[in-house]
């Protein structure tokens, strides 16, 4: 999911790690973070040095604000959008929800005369970041959720420099809501060198997956239900990282919605955690 100003020429892969059984960097197997708050289950094969240094398994009744933020950090508390992707939806704090041990993002048509920035937004939905709270240089995160399906919809898990810049980013999972048995993995090292693969998986709005990044000085490994699926080797970026979910509406890269969109359409995720190195 670019920020602003940013233009994409991406290099398309039809990725088969998977299937073939690749190994990850150093040989590494993954195996599933699980386990309630405070009994948090370690990957597989992250180096002995990797420390759990961040982690929300959304048990509580509301988004915790020391962690999270519902806008873009260079963009007023209490609202915002991503206007050069041409997104159809407002961000909004009341849009990103936490029940039941699961945190929800919702999208849902907009009230009547909901106009910002000289626009009138059609949709409503939520963003969260930890840019006030949490940055990592190299390491493992790992997010647990299921996708909503549905035209126009346009989910994702991604990180952003904390300087502010662009490039880089990674997007540790994209996926388009009429697709929901793609998933899309960027690493966005330059504008003019964007790898990515669109990965066949099973439904993700069907139930709930896990999908992580191993990013380390080596370069960077996708991985989807404990399988590696992608890979982007050296260089990679070093610069300080911070972590982003949201449910966007509409845009270039998805399309807009149509009759057949069912709203309200929600993001659910289970938890979100991170391992530095």
């Amino acid at each position: 999911m670019p920020n602003a100003g940013s233009s994409r020429r991406i290099a398309w892969y039809v990725c088969l790690a998977a299937i073939l059984g690749l190994p990850v960097f150093g040989g590494r197997s993954a195996q599933a973070g699980t386990g309630a708050a405070g009994m948090i289950g370690r990957p597989g094969g992250l180096p002995d040095h990797a420390t759990l240094a961040f982690a929300d398994d959304f048990g509580g009744t509301a988004l915790d604000p020391a962690k999270w933020r519902t806008c873009y950090p260079w963009s007023p508390a209490d609202g915002c959008t991503n206007a050069s992707n041409n997104e159809l939806q407002w961000y909004r704090p009341d849009a990103v929800t936490v029940h039941d041990g699961r945190l929800l993002i919702t999208a849902g048509r907009a009230v009547p005369g909901l106009f910002r920035e000289g626009k009138r937004f059609g949709y409503s939905s939520g963003l969260i970041t930890t840019a006030h709270s949490f940055q990592m240089t190299y390491g493992y995160v790992e997010v647990r959720a299921q996708l909503p399906a549905g035209r126009g919809l346009w989910p994702a898990f991604w990180m952003l420099p904390v300087d502010q810049s662009w490039p880089p980013e990674i997007d540790i999972l994209e996926a388009i809501g009429q697709r929901p048995n793609e998933a899309i993995l960027t690493y966005h090292g330059t504008t003019s060198d964007e790898p990515q693969a669109i990965v066949p998986v099973a439904d993700l709005s069907a139930g709930m997956h896990t999908f992580a990044v191993d990013w380390r000085v080596e370069g960077i490994v996708w991985l989807i239900d404990d399988q590696e699926v992608f890979r982007v080797e050296a260089p990679v970026t070093a610069k300080p990282m911070y972590l982003l979910a949201n449910l966007a509406v509409g845009g270039t890269f998805p399309g807009s919605p149509d009759a057949s969109t069912v709203f309200p359409a929600s993001l659910v995720v289970d938890y979100i955690r991170a391992w530095t190195y």
